[in-house]
Parts: C-alpha cells; sequence; structure tokens
C-alpha cells in the first residue's frame, strides 16, 4: 500500500482531477442509464398483460435501453478523446496547421477537461509552428547576408596577392580555403531554407549539361562523366539539383578519395538518375542506412563538414519526386546517387 500510494503521489494534481472528474461523468451517466432503463422495463411489464413472455420481453427492451444510451454516453465522452490522438499524431508527423475542433460546448465558454485541453493543444501547435517559422526565416536572412562579406574577404584575398607580393602565399592560399569552405557552408544553408519554404524553382533542364557544369565548378575533367540516356529535358530547380551534384562530387572528393565517375541514367518507372562512383574504402557494414541523416560524417571524415551533403542530397531528391540511395561497389568504392521523377 505504501508503494501504491508513493507512485500515486508522483501524479500531477491536474491529471488526478482529470481522472477522478471523468470517473464522476460516467458513474452518473450508467446511473442514469440504469434507472432509465429500468423505468421503461417497469412500464412495460405494467402495460402488457402478464403472460411468460412479458418478463423476457420487458428485460429485453430494457437491457436495450440501455445499451444505447450508454454507448451514446461513451461516444460523447470518448470523441473528443479520439480527435485528440489523431491531433497529436499529425503534430508530432510535422503537421502543423492541425488544431482540435472545440465543439460549441466548449466555446460557449464552459471549462471541462476535455475543453481545457483541446484548447492547450491548439495554444501548444501555434506556439511550435510561429517559432519555427520564425528560425526558417532566420536561418535564410542570415545565410543571404553573409554571402556579402563572404564576397568581401575573396577579393580582399585576391588584392593582396596583387599588392603585397611578400605575403606568404601558403597563408593566403589557406585563407581563401577557409573562405570558400565558409562559403560553401552558406549555400547549403541557404538550399536548406529553400526546401523548408518549399520554394522548387521548376523548368526544363538538359541533364547533361548539368552534370558537365558540376565537374567544371569542381574542377573535375569532363571526361569523367558517363552518359547512358538519350532524355535531353527534365523537369528540375538547376540550383538545388546543381548543388546536389556538387556535394555527390564534394563527398566523393573528401570521403571517397576522388572521383571515378559521374554517370547519368536511365532508372525504374521514367525516372532520372545521377550516381558517383568514388575510389574510397566504402561503406562500413550498416553505415549505408545513416548516410543520409543530417550531422552524420563517415569513417574517412575530413575537414569540418557537419555532415549536411547528403542529407541535403536526399532532401533535394524528394522535393523532385525521385530518392536518393548508397552502395558499396564491387571491389572497392562506393556509389552515391539520386533521382528525378517524372513529371
Amino acid at each position: 500500500m505504501r508503494a501504491r500510494a508513493h507512485r500515486h503521489r508522483r501524479w500531477p494534481a491536474w491529471a488526478w482531477w482529470i481522472q477522478h472528474s471523468m470517473r464522476r461523468r460516467l458513474f452518473r451517466g450508467f446511473g442514469i442509464a440504469s434507472l432509465t432503463s429500468a423505468g421503461l422495463a417497469w412500464s412495460i411489464h405494467a402495460l402488457v398483460e402478464p403472460s411468460t413472455l412479458a418478463l423476457p420481453i420487458s428485460l429485453g427492451v430494457g437491457l436495450l435501453s440501455m445499451w444505447m444510451l450508454t454507448g451514446m454516453i461513451a461516444w460523447n465522452i470518448t470523441r473528443p478523446l479520439i480527435e485528440l490522438v489523431s491531433v497529436t499524431r499529425d503534430l508530432g508527423e510535422g503537421k502543423l496547421d492541425r488544431r482540435m475542433q472545440l465543439s460549441p460546448y466548449a466555446r460557449a465558454g464552459h471549462h471541462g477537461e476535455v475543453a481545457v485541453l483541446a484548447k492547450s493543444v491548439n495554444d501548444m501547435a501555434e506556439r511550435i509552428e510561429r517559432q519555427i517559422a520564425d528560425q526558417r526565416e532566420l536561418l535564410a536572412g542570415v545565410s543571404h547576408e553573409l554571402r556579402t562579406p563572404l564576397g568581401h574577404l575573396r577579393v580582399l584575398i585576391d588584392t593582396a596577392r596583387e599588392r603585397s607580393p611578400g605575403h606568404d602565399p601558403a597563408l593566403l592560399d589557406e585563407l581563401e580555403r577557409e573562405v570558400v569552405e565558409i562559403d560553401e557552408l552558406v549555400d547549403q544553408l541557404l538550399v536548406h531554407s529553400r526546401l523548408e519554404f518549399d520554394h522548387v524553382d521548376r523548368r526544363p533542364i538538359d541533364p547533361v549539361a548539368l552534370a558537365v557544369r558540376a565537374l567544371e565548378r569542381a574542377g573535375i575533367d569532363a571526361s569523367k562523366l558517363d552518359v547512358q540516356t538519350e532524355v535531353e529535358s527534365i523537369a528540375g530547380d538547376p540550383t538545388l539539383l546543381g548543388r546536389a551534384l556538387a556535394n555527390l562530387i564534394g563527398n566523393a572528393r573528401v570521403h571517397g578519395r576522388g572521383l571515378e565517375s559521374l554517370r547519368v541514367r536511365e532508372g525504374e518507372a521514367g525516372e532520372l538518375c545521377f550516381e558517383v562512383e568514388d575510389r574510397g574504402p566504402g561503406f562500413a557494414p550498416g553505415e549505408t542506412d545513416s548516410a543520409f541523416a543530417a550531422f552524420v560524417q563517415g569513417r574517412e571524415r575530413q575537414g569540418g563538414s557537419l555532415g549536411l551533403g547528403l542529407a541535403l542530397v536526399r532532401r533535394i531528391a524528394l522535393a523532385h519526386a525521385g530518392r536518393a540511395w548508397a552502395r558499396n561497389r564491387t571491389g572497392t568504392g562506393a556509389c552515391v546517387g539520386f533521382s528525378v521523377g517524372p513529371q
């Protein structure tokens, strides 16, 4: 008994109030239903001429009436709770615009436990939705504003090389690499904010030209491109798809010991696939499942990467009705790719 009392004391006071209030409502409801059914049975028994069928008929009608009344009472009590479960499940899945529908009884100013709980859930959902929207706007604004000082820093480094040849060139090269890495991170944050706001600008794109441009920007010869498709145009956002290819190439360079090839091929159900093969050790057992999770780095991690590259690749693929995958190649190396779904 002592342990049971101690367990009960850990419950908050409001939880006990709700529980006892629900018990009182159920007790009163079933009491009213029982009295009503008993009255109906007695009335029928008094009206019907006594016979061998009078008592069974009376009991049957009474039980049916009690079953109907108790069912109505139970439905009125549990219906808001069923809606509460549905709303909280949707909120947990990210559907932050979902709200509890307050009944006219609750809107009239009554303060039943279900009405109080529904209003609390709605207030919580509104606060969470507002905070996430503010965070997305802040991320987009800060990422955009950082581009200007980063551009100035690159200009200053180039100017220092030209006007001050006495400076240590290795130091200037290191400064430029750091600026480029910060600029890369800011670019990924901008892509992340665009995906958060669902800003996908679809237009016709030449997939081969897109792949060639991604290789050129990475300083890789176009001979690494392996084209296995005759598709001349796909519908997609060139900025987002270019970022996805850049992330795949960067992942092969940093974690895969260099790019072996960039393949463009047709996939299943009319999708177009982009795949990058590298020369690295491949993925460790079980690592392919978490490769596209945010803030995850591979075992060959170098530099200051936050592990956002492949996570963005998957999000960009999903935004284009596609998918992303990672697997080990036969022998050595890994193959990481994504697809653009049919439009």
